[in-house]
């Protein structure tokens, strides 16, 4: 308990403040009582009084890679807004069936509340949060190793500089590699399907801004928007189409082309220039089972 962890922090003197703690290794919740993570924070007086990830090498980690490794894990819309710190509304289930586990997104939500990954909300037992730092990192590295396909988290680290840099490229081959080499096609068979997969991404990706889906902006709602925390620190819209019949590479390009045009036309980089950001990048991303093409512009601020 937080009357708990108080007790610690005077009796071994802490290097860093509860406050400071307690959004490392808090934020849990049982029987409505507000808990630190005990393994966690009894790590911290053991080593040194040093803030990082203690938990990431218990076993519930390794079953969590285990899951993510299956090819039916499929991305879900909630996994990209609680990677953002945002609370999610539910229908949670606590069942055993691996199959579902994959599949689910009730299932495997309800599978990272029991293995520590995930805490209620204490204002709705319904909504479910990332409770604190330590947990966040732990996700953040177990996705991304898997997605990175054994070449190291570093390389993806750089698409992110890619992307800022206006790189449409380097974000078309990370979608290519998760389409090519994760997923079976029939699980992207809707355009909300690749907009929580992409949502996923970047939120993984821009851990140090805030990613949000169907922000309303300019003369409309936009599919993602990456929104500076500063002033005069990069921002992007992104907006993304769906094809589903069989087409060329000639109309997905087009198609690209036009999710580029409404971001333009209807201004949905309103709010990022309001904010200040510097500089401001439009995406604009189509897609046909596992093929995309994708469009990119800096924008006047």
């Amino acid at each position: 308990s937080r009357e708990e962890a108080e007790g610690l922090v005077s009796y071994f003197g802490a290097e860093h403040s509860l406050e400071e703690l307690w959004e490392w290794y808090g934020g849990y919740r049982f029987g409505g009582t507000e808990i630190m993570n005990p393994w966690s924070i009894l790590s911290y007086f053991r080593f040194r009084k040093t803030l990082k990830e203690y938990w990431v090498n218990t076993s519930s980690v390794s079953i969590l890679t285990e899951l993510i490794n299956d090819r039916d894990f499929v991305f879900s819309e909630a996994l990209g807004r609680l990677l953002n710190g945002e609370r999610v509304e539910t229908r949670l289930s606590f069942s055993v069936s691996y199959a579902d586990l994959v599949k689910n997104v009730g299932q495997f939500l309800g599978f990272l509340i029991a293995t520590g990954y995930l805490s209620v909300d204490d204002g709705d037992p319904k909504r479910v949060l990332v409770p604190n730092r330590e947990t966040a990192i732990a996700l953040r590295e177990e996705i991304l190793g898997r997605l990175d396909s054994g070449e190291g988290i570093t390389s993806l680290r750089t698409v992110k500089e890619a992307i800022i840099a206006g790189n449409s490229e380097a974000l078309s081959a990370l979608l290519k590699r998760v389409l090519l080499h994760s997923f079976s096609y029939f699980d992207f068979n809707q355009e909300r399907s690749y907009q929580a997969m992409t949502l996923t991404l970047i939120s993984l990706l821009f851990e140090d801004c805030i990613v949000k889906s169907e922000v309303l902006s300019g003369d409309g709602r936009c599919d993602i928007m990456i929104r500076p925390r500063h002033s005069h620190s990069f921002g992007a819209v992104i907006e993304i189409k769906h094809l589903k019949t069989k087409t060329s590479e000639t109309r997905l390009c087009e198609r690209a082309e036009a999710a580029l045009r409404q971001i333009k036309g209807k201004d949905y980089a309103e709010d990022l220039r309001l904010l200040g950001a510097k500089p401001i990048l439009a995406y604009g991303i189509a897609f046909y089972q596992k093929r995309v093409y994708i469009k990119s512009e800096t924008l006047d601020s």
